[in-house]
């Protein structure tokens, strides 16, 4: 029991989330002080009446293999440029992950599962996962039993969020709901996701709408897609969304069993990765390991492994959180991927480079 206050480039981590638990004294369990920490392997519980986060950050932050039981808010980014919340589990928070200040993490192979604290206000209820201004890229998850899976606010960005191969199941307001902020640009591209019995598969602004396609829907009234302009409805295209019942059901452990994942092959989703560049349909697959707490593929640390962003405007947050700033920038490919170069004042070679090629390959698929 305790309050965690964590200085950057340390590793907190536990013997796993069945077996270290962090039950927090104070607002937040754990604050990250310093940029580029990793915290692994624990669960994490609050102080009824006290705690509002689970975890919280502004930095750089790695989050893997944790579990979030019962609390207002799992996880807190607020900027936090380079982020990655990884095969974490959240159950009966009322947010799971809140992305605030243009925040864009990578989101990979979690279980955002029910929602019953009530502690603070979401505009909609109980909520996987909350993006506001942000461009995140969230891949391989399983939202269940909240009210809201996902919700978007656009920001000004011109590149929006990439929604791939997650399963909403039972979302009972919606599996994503979609709204402009200020200077709204680019539209999400939520594609290759599987929606069972959620109220609605999309709703929100008409002209954030229009990339949604490519899904499996089953037992969702008509029409999936539903556009709210004021206090009037209007019906979209869901010509790029089928019907088809794959036999899905969610396991104790909140992960998913697919009883006929042909149907889902037969219907165009099929593949569990794609290439960069790829202009053909992608989704879940069989074959691909389930999310929660279990082994298996996760992407690399990205403020480690190379510099992987997701946004323009997460580079520009990173150079910022180092003390650089960018004198000039341009995209350049190399080795068949794609790279935006950051050439610094300081003058000479040095450069930092970004790699954004799921910018230039996952957000192209076309209808």
């Amino acid at each position: 029991r305790d309050q965690v206050r964590l200085p950057g480039g340390v590793t907190l981590r536990g013997a796993g989330a069945d077996r270290s638990v962090l039950i927090a004294k104070g607002r937040a369990a754990i604050s990250v002080a310093g940029p580029c920490a990793v915290i692994s392997g624990i669960e994490v519980r609050g102080d009824p009446n006290a705690t509002v986060n689970g975890l919280d950050s502004s930095l750089p932050v790695r989050v893997e293999r944790c579990r979030f039981r019962a609390l207002p808010v799992g996880v807190t980014l607020a900027g936090a440029p380079l982020s990655d919340i990884v095969r974490c589990e959240f159950l009966d928070c009322s947010v799971g992950l809140r992305c605030d200040r243009g925040a864009s993490p990578t989101v990979w192979g979690c279980v955002f599962r029910g929602g019953s604290v009530g502690m603070v206000s979401t505009g909609g209820g109980t909520i996987g996962v909350v993006s506001v201004g942000g461009s995140p890229y969230v891949r391989d998850n399983v939202f269940a039993g909240a009210q809201i899976g996902l919700k978007v606010e656009v920001g000004g960005g011109d590149e929006g969020a990439i929604v791939r191969n997650n399963v909403f199941y039972g979302c009972s307001q919606s599996a994503v709901t979609i709204i402009a902020g200020r200077s709204a640009a680019t539209a999400p591209s939520v594609r290759n996701n599987i929606f069972e019995h959620c109220g609605a598969v999309a709703i929100g602004t008409a002209r954030l709408l229009g990339r949604v396609s490519h899904g499996v829907v089953h037992g969702v009234e008509a029409p999936w897609v539903r556009a709210i302009e004021g206090a009037h409805d209007q019906d979209l295209d869901g010509s790029y969304l089928v019907e088809a019942d794959a036999g899905i059901t969610l396991t104790d452990a909140g992960g998913i069993e697919i009883a006929d994942p042909s149907v889902l092959k037969g219907k165009g989703l099929r593949l569990c990765s794609e290439e960069e560049g790829t202009r053909d349909v992608i989704g879940p697959d069989a074959d691909c390991p389930r999310p929660g707490l279990v082994d298996g593929p996760e992407p690399p640390v990205r403020f480690r492994d190379g510099l992987i962003a997701n946004c323009s405007a997460e580079e520009h947050a990173a150079l910022k959180v180092w003390g650089l700033r960018s004198a000039s920038q341009e995209v350049v490919r190399r080795s068949g991927r794609v790279f935006e170069d950051h050439h610094l004042p300081e003058g000479g070679d040095k450069t930092i480079s970004f790699d954004i090629s799921r910018f230039h390959g996952e957000a192209e698929i076309k209808p």
